[in-house]
């Protein structure tokens, strides 16, 4: 092996722990800190959805929910749909130039059908993801505004579904939109669908007669047509 990938794999693997080590790391710190400095407790399902969370009774709630999570979902809300847009663009990019040098692979259907579909899954991730999470900061400004409509229940119901429908949104998304899921489903539905009406036939054989019945009409029509010309 050359230096060269050596030097890559290399960079690669200290990136890898970079991330790892602060997407975990700063919350376990952040987590750590609020129970040593006992924060974490009731708040009466103010900005949650029956679990507990930072205390309303400190003094300085604000700053540790802001700490905890909400700051954490404004910086979300700005840099997801911006990565997205960002990768949508390289993707573009290198299939342009994959485009360029293998034209025929490049025209497939099958090779369209797996773009168009990763390019909606891209569109779609950041999208879903806001559509979850909203209600939960709008729950939040509305505590900051001391408004009492954060706990209607319509919106209550909102925050608690799209605070754990996130797994199954990326299930959905990951799982059973992907190619080979959705081939298997479409041959099952087309299955189903010839044997429903493979069955309706054999219980009802009137049904086939009736719809041979106008080809039958048809041919005797044309061929006193054809009788008559003559």
């Amino acid at each position: 092996m050359s230096r060269g990938k050596v030097k890559i794999y290399t960079d690669f693997y200290y990136q890898c722990q970079f991330l790892l080590n602060s997407t975990w790391g700063v919350p376990l710190v952040i987590t750590v800190t609020a129970l040593c400095l006992k924060k974490i407790g009731y708040n009466a399902s103010e900005v949650t959805v029956g679990w507990c969370w930072v205390r309303i009774d400190a003094p300085d709630w604000a700053l540790w929910m802001l700490l905890t999570g909400k700051i954490w979902e404004f910086l979300a809300y700005l840099t997801l749909p911006v990565l997205y847009i960002l990768i949508k663009r390289h993707i573009h990019k290198a299939h342009v130039a994959l485009s360029e040098y293998r034209p025929i692979l490049a025209s497939r259907p099958p090779s369209q059908f797996f773009s168009s579909m990763a390019d909606v899954t891209l569109s779609l991730i950041p999208i879903i993801f806001i559509v979850l999470r909203i209600w939960s900061t709008v729950r939040f400004v509305l505590l900051l505004a001391d408004s009492p409509v954060r706990q209607h229940p319509v919106l209550v119901t909102l925050h608690g579904i799209g605070n754990t429908s996130q797994g199954a949104a990326n299930r959905i998304m990951f799982v059973l939109f992907t190619q080979p899921i959705c081939s298997r489903l479409c041959t099952s539905l087309c299955c189903c669908c010839s044997k429903c009406r493979a069955e309706a036939l054999r219980s009802d054989p009137t049904a086939a007669t009736d719809e041979t019945a106008p080809v039958v009409r048809s041919r005797t029509d044309d061929a006193s047509l054809c009788d008559g010309l003559v």
